[in-house]
């Protein structure tokens, strides 16, 4: 087995007007950090932005559209070898996932999703 690093980012759809939307968000990507993390061949390590600004009053009040997570999230994306989008409901509609996905293949990174 390969002992390289891959760190990726955990694209996962919220509202940043919802804390139980937040809070469901957070346990999507523990649960998908958990199941990235079981590869046998290498060593993942998660990343996303909403464990860095979720309950960051600092960071959190910044944060009134959708938007506005993406200045957040590109530093983490740019860190990142690949992009895994949950597939939690919504998804697909999530402009934080659309505007996360659209820099991740403008960026030619590799984009995984995973059901959970």
């Amino acid at each position: 087995p390969s002992h390289d690093i891959m760190i990726f980012y955990l694209s996962v759809p919220y509202s940043i007007r919802s804390l139980e939307s937040q809070s469901r968000a957070v346990l999507a990507a523990q649960k998908a950090a958990a199941k990235m993390m079981s590869f046998q061949d290498e060593r993942a390590i998660p990343v996303s932005g909403i464990f860095t600004w979720y309950k960051n009053p600092e960071i959190h009040s910044k944060l009134t559209e959708e938007k506005d997570v993406y200045p957040f999230s590109k530093p983490l994306l740019d860190a990142s070898k690949a992009l895994v989008v949950v597939r939690e409901p919504g998804w697909e509609y999530s402009d934080i996932v659309q505007q996360e996905a659209g820099y991740a293949h403008h960026t030619n990174k590799p984009i995984i999703y995973v059901d959970l």
